[in-house]
Order: structure tokens, then sequence, then C-alpha cells
């Protein structure tokens, strides 16, 4: 019965098995061969970020209260979520492993719920394409055992653009607020993994505001109190997070980090710019520009501004006081700065520059290159048994994965646009909005694979649908012109 069961649920949900098995598989893959190669422990010890969520949730665990590194002041540099996460697991089992399998788990559950959100809003055959294109996209399957929030993140900002698309499109007026209080809900704990979403309640607000504009009927008086609703929990729930903060530290941020993002990351590369030779040499990362004289940044590495001090929120003030004095020094050159290294560096720009980077970092500053050039065949060896060549290869295929995607999506974004689909309108537009989002929030820093990660499922989602849009068009238009021929 059960065997039959099982079978009947294979067949009538294939496409759905075939997306949750091609992202597992992957991703257990490449987790065996990290675990051969380096040792399970990369996985939460293979970088800094990393040991620095194991200490927090320890300090969780050890404490009951959200302590930072040093053991002693409470943590400002992160939001709770990601941390509090690890800490339950860390008081049950004392152990990473149980997350590192559940992680693998949930990024397997995100490619369905791709293919879900392509299915309802664009047809199955999108669904189903980008489902696959997510499951197999190598940073994807990087990330999902590694203890980065990414993982975690991305599965909930999923559930929040499932649930969102459906309050937009809805008919009922039960189901508009169940939706937009189910989205607030995904959201607000998508903001406590990571603060990069903290704007998303307002920019959804003024989503909104532009659809009734733009497109009469779409948005009416039945969206209003759900909306509301929508603000109320989303904002409602990381509320007390703010309060706690104003506190203690006496800001409203929700963490350090957000003002980092927003402001460092964006400041102090336009400030490197204004001091290169040639400006275009410097965007496509052709020239290094020495430190601009005069700014004096407080800087993570430096031991100053980070969690290790505790003392993250109290230099917000600073750091926002001095990238607003670059900013505003210069707003029209600084605007046309931000959306080449916001848009074009999210696209293009920085997949390249990464890839040089990635390059001199692992060939150049491991040793590669002189070996190869010694003919150091032991250093070779260790480079590829050590797991530097599986690192470098899946880096530079993630970054080639993302420009391909990244032409795919502009020109289904451009085909979509004109399909008389009112919901395929909506859900474009939408997903179009969430990637300008990210882009005007991580632009400047997407030169780091996971920093792109947010933006990618709605990526994949315009291409598959754009393309498969255009191909509809090409094979009605031969169908058409078969028709009209006259036999000879």
């Amino acid at each position: 019965m059960l065997e039959t069961a099982f079978w009947q649920f294979l067949k009538s949900h294939k496409r759905v098995c075939m997306v949750f098995g091609a992202a597992l598989g992957a991703r257990l893959i490449l987790f065996f061969v990290f675990m051969y190669l380096q040792g399970i422990s990369v996985f939460w010890d293979g970088a800094q970020d990393i040991r620095t969520y194991g200490t927090l949730a320890k300090n969780i665990v050890q404490f009951g209260s959200f302590i930072s590194q040093n053991g002693v002041t409470p943590e400002s540099w992160f939001t709770p979520g990601y941390p509090a996460f690890l800490a339950f697991f860390w008081y049950l089992w004392g152990s990473w492993i149980p997350v590192v399998l559940l992680q693998i788990i949930l990024a397997s559950v995100s490619a369905v719920l791709v293919y879900c959100i392509g299915r309802e809003y664009f047809s199955e055959k999108v669904g189903f394409a980008a489902g696959i294109l997510f499951a197999l996209e190598p940073t994807s399957v990087f990330l999902s055992a590694f203890l980065w929030s990414e993982t975690v993140f991305l599965f909930l900002l999923l559930l929040f653009i499932l649930f969102f698309l459906r309050y937009m499109t809805a008919v009922d007026a039960v189901e508009l607020k169940r939706n937009a209080v189910l989205a607030g809900v995904f959201l607000a704990s998508a903001t406590y993994i990571r603060q990069i979403t903290f704007l998303m309640p307002i920019a959804c607000g003024v989503f909104l505001a532009a659809l009734f504009v733009l497109m009469r009927g779409s948005v009416t008086k039945r969206h209003i109190v759900p909306f509301f609703l929508f603000l109320l929990v989303s904002v409602g729930f990381v509320a007390p997070w703010m309060g706690r903060n104003k506190m203690i530290f006496d800001s409203w941020s929700l963490a350090a980090g957000s003002s980092m993002v927003v402001y460092f990351f964006d400041a102090l590369p336009f400030a490197y710019y204004r001091n290169a030779d040639s400006k275009l040499a410097y965007l496509v990362g052709a020239e290094d520009v020495e430190e601009p004289a005069g700014y004096v940044w407080p800087r993570s590495q430096s031991g100053v501004f980070n969690d290790e001090t505790g003392v993250g929120l109290y230099y917000e003030d600073l750091i926002i006081e001095r990238t607003k004095a670059i900013i505003f020094e210069h707003p029209f050159e600084y605007a046309v700065f931000h959306g080449i290294s916001g848009f074009g560096g999210l696209l293009f720009q920085d997949t390249w520059r990464a890839i040089l980077r990635r390059g001199g970092f692992v060939l150049e500053g491991r040793g590669f290159t002189e070996a190869v050039l010694h003919g150091d065949i032991k250093k070779i060896h260790d480079w590829f048994s050590g797991g530097g060549a599986l690192w470098f290869g899946v880096g530079i295929a993630g970054h080639i994965f993302f420009t391909a995607v990244s032409i795919a999506m502009i020109v289904g974004g451009v085909l979509l646009a004109v399909s008389g689909n009112r919901n395929k309108q909506i859900a474009a537009l939408f997903l179009m909005f969430l990637f300008l989002y990210f882009a005007l929030i991580t632009g400047p820093a997407s030169y780091r694979d996971r920093y792109r990660y947010p933006v990618f499922p709605a990526m994949v989602l315009l291409a598959a649908a754009g393309w498969q849009y255009g191909l509809d068009r090409m094979r009605a238009k031969t169908k058409a012109e078969n028709k009209i021929k006259i036999p000879v």
C-alpha cells in the first residue's frame, strides 16, 4: 500500500521530484567531495564568517542571550536569526552536522519553490527550467552545506515572494489578507536572518504605487487593508529588535552590518573611483588605486569596527557621517557611479573582477602559478588533492553561469514586458523589482559570490519565462506562415 502510494506520488509529481533530486544530488556530490578533500570541519570552520556564526550560536546557548564574540558585550554586528537557528541545533546535539544536512535539504526545497513560482505564474515548462537552473547553479550548490546564512535566508525569501505574488493576484478577500500576512511573516523572518531586506516593506509600497499608475486595475482598494496587515507584520516582528538596539546602543538599526552594506561598500569604492587616473579602467578592474587621502575608515580587519569588540553600532554614526560627506560632495557623479557599479557590477563588471580576484588569490597567493613555472609536481598535486582546484573551479563556474543567466534575463525581461497576460506581467514586474532592489543594495559588494545569491531566483525565473514566451511566439508565427503558404 505504502509502496504503491509512493510510486503514484512520484508519477504525479514527476517534475517536482526531478528538480528536488537534481538539487539534492548536486549538493550531496559536492558535500562528499569537499569532505573527502578537506575534512568535514571545513563546512563550519572554512571561513571567518562561518566561525563567527558558530561562536555567536554557542554564546546564545552558554549565556542565554545574544552576546558578541568577546563573550562580554551584547552583539550588534549581526541580526540574531541565523545564530539562534544554529544555537537550537547546538543545544540539542552539540554538533553542526545536523545543520549542514538540513541546509542541503532546505536548498533543495528552495529549488522546488522556484519551480512552483514559475509554474504558478508562467507555465510548467518555465517553472521546470528555472528550478533546474537554480538547482545546478554552482554558487547555490557550493553555499548549501556551509554555515553561511544565505541558504536559510533564501528559503524564507522565496516563501515571501510566493505569498506576496499570491496577495497581488488573489481575488477572494480572505485569501488577500491571508497571503499578505504570510508574506509579512516570511519577510520578517528573512530579515532576522539577513538585514538586507530591512527596507523591503517600504520598497514594496513604492512598487504597488508604481503598479497602480502603470497598470490600471492591477492594484485596487481591496489591496489596501491587506497591505497594511503586511506592513504591520513585516515591520512589527522586527521592531522589538530595533527597540533592543535603541536601548543598548542608542541606534534604531537592526545591526551595524546594514549600514556597512548600504553605505560603506558603496561610498568607499566611490572615494577610490574619484581618486583614479582612469575612471573607466577602475570600473573594469584594470587599475589599482591608492587609498584616497584624507579618508580614514574604520575597517573590520583593524579590530576597531567589528563584533569582536562588541562596539559595532557605537561606530555607526561615524561611518554614516563619513560616507555622507563623500556622497553629498558629488551627488550627481555618485548617482552615476552607483548606477554603473550597482547594476552593471551585479550583472557583469564584478563578475570578471571576481574571476581575476579569485585567480590572483588561488593561483598566485597559493603559489600554484609558481609551482607550474618551476615544475613543482608535488605542489601541483597538493593543490588538486587539497581542494584548491575545486574551490577555484566552483567559483569560476558560478561567475560564468551568473553572466549567462544575466544575459538571458535581460532578453527575457524585454520579451515579458510585451506579453498580454496580466498575472504574468505582474509577476515579471515584481521579479524585476526584486532584482533592482538587491542590485541597489548589494551591487557595489557583489564581487562576493554569496552577496549575489538573493537575486538569483528572480533572474532564472525571468530568463526562463522570457525565453519560453519568445519561443512560443516564434512557433506561433511559423505555424501561421505555414498555414498561409499555397502548395505548389
